[in-house]
Parts: structure tokens; sequence; C-alpha cells
């Protein structure tokens, strides 16, 4: 992944919560 999406995905999961990293993954 490159280091945009990597922020925005950190920012995603802060903003949902834990599930939404499982769902991403």
């Amino acid at each position: 992944m490159m280091p945009g999406t990597a922020t925005f995905h950190t920012a995603h999961t802060y903003a949902q919560g834990d599930v939404n990293l499982y769902v991403f993954v």
C-alpha cells in the first residue's frame, strides 16, 4: 500500500474503530 493510503486507513480506523480495521483487511 502507498503511504497516502496507509495514512487514510489509520485515520479511518481511528474514526470508525477496530472493527473497520478488520473489515478493511
